[in-house]
């Protein structure tokens, strides 16, 4: 289940744009490069979300390249995604949660 409004358009400004796609900008990891990556002028970035309450924690502008996306997993609303923002390149930055209670399990 994703939050699709329309397909963002591609800019014009600064020449030909990439456009980038992190998933897990709110994570520790994604968070850096959606924030990093999206002070670039030749990038165009986007970023997935769970849930439009972590939307409270970037500025207005970066808010709105926040996309949400309930499960990564499912093959059918990741290829949603890839529709909608059709990006030329793919940052994953996700953790799975069955690895983290892997790891957690391990660490106790």
């Amino acid at each position: 289940m994703c939050n699709y409004r329309q397909r963002p358009r591609p800019t014009k400004r600064h020449g030909t744009r990439k456009r980038i796609l992190i998933l897990g900008a709110t994570g520790m990891l994604g968070n850096a490069m959606f924030r990093v990556l999206s002070q670039s002028k030749s990038l165009e970035v986007f970023g997935t979300t769970r849930n439009q309450a972590a939307k409270i924690h970037f500025t207005k502008k970066l808010s709105h390249r926040l996309v949400i996306v309930k499960n990564l997993e499912d093959a059918k609303q990741l290829s949603e995604l890839l529709d909608f923002v059709v990006p030329h390149a793919v940052v994953n930055c996700t953790a799975s949660a069955r690895e983290q209670s892997k790891n957690f399990k391990r660490l106790i």
